[in-house]
């Protein structure tokens, strides 16, 4: 009798001794599980790279690259739209596509936009006395393939502006002056000149007049630069004659959308790179009147949730004779 009830007492103690053994192998098993869901989670983040100035660096979306003799970071934050047309299929426009950066140097910050593609498309900034160019967004897109977020890679090659400006050349190439955003010069030798497509360039007296001649460039821009729109001109009748043009520059602090509703009398010179802050180069084309009309938004009212900031309203009635 006794001795069946110390088997009982055994078997019990058994029993429980399992179930606690059950209930802390399952607690540690959850645990481990875990804590290597997180090690694969922090070993997935794109890691910071050390990047240097005037060499080119690639980035994944999230991911940062510091400069650190400049005590620079750049983060690769999305790619904000992607129309490029496929590389397998024919367009009629080629498309363009817009990433954004956050770039800190010490305590200032600031959001960059970029893109790349399209008739004029701003690949550089300029980012408290540096040039951020963006050379390269890959994949290109095709048209069996959907890109996912996480797949873009951005190709950035940042320089310091103040090394722009002491190149031994003294004087940079048209184009980059516009870029840079400062009035356009030639050296001593050389005249400016606007090419038929609407493009500044510097050549020689005798190779304008050629140029001319063949149909290459325009007759007397060195002498006659376009006239300056402003919000200034806001509700205002601009006369012109055919042949004439303009810089639309309403300023880079909102996003513009610019309308024409009659674009055979005005219309936008494409392939032409313009100052920051402006919104693109028009020309009279023909006898008529056309109006614009451009409405602009801060960048914050494209947030979520968005600004209370109100939009502006920007509209000029264009007589041409």
């Amino acid at each position: 009798m006794l001795y069946e009830l110390d088997k009982g007492i055994f078997l019990r103690n058994l029993t429980s001794n399992i179930q606690l053994f059950l209930i802390v192998f399952g607690f540690l098993a959850i645990t481990i599980a875990n804590l290597e869901q997180e090690s694969f989670a922090q070993s997935s983040e794109p890691m910071t790279i050390e990047a240097n100035l005037d060499s080119e660096f690639l980035l994944q979306v999230n991911q940062s690259a510091e400069i650190k003799s400049e005590d620079m970071k750049i983060t690769f934050l999305n790619v904000t739209s992607d129309s490029r047309c496929p590389s397998d299929v024919t367009c009629i426009w080629q498309g363009q596509a817009g990433i954004e950066l956050d770039v800190q140097k010490g305590e200032v910050e600031s959001t960059v936009s970029l893109s790349i593609g399209g008739d004029s498309s701003p690949e550089e900034s300029i980012f408290n006395s540096y040039l951020i160019q963006l050379v390269d967004l890959s994949p290109y897109p095709i048209s069996t393939k959907n890109i996912q977020p996480e797949d873009y890679t951005v190709t950035i090659k940042i320089t310091k502006y103040e090394e722009l400006q002491n190149e031994e050349t003294s004087i940079l190439p048209p184009l980059k002056q516009v870029k840079l955003g400062v009035e356009i010069s030639c050296k001593p030798e050389l005249i400016l000149i606007t090419k038929y497509d609407g493009s500044p360039a510097c050549v020689k007296p005798e190779t304008r007049e050629k140029l001319i001649e063949r149909g290459w460039a325009l007759e007397d821009t060195n002498q006659n630069e376009p006239t300056t729109i402003t919000q200034e001109n806001n509700n205002q009748t601009i006369e012109l004659n055919v042949g004439d043009t303009f810089l639309l520059k309403l300023g880079e602090e909102h996003i513009w959308n610019v309308e024409i509703d009659n674009d055979d009398v005005v219309s936008r010179v494409k392939n032409i790179a313009v100052i920051r802050g402006a919104q693109g180069v028009y020309e009279a084309k023909m006898p008529g009147s056309a109006t614009l009309s451009a409405v602009g938004d801060l960048p914050c009212r494209e947030e979520v949730p968005p600004c209370a900031a109100p939009t502006i309203l920007f509209k000029i009635q264009i007589n041409v004779s």
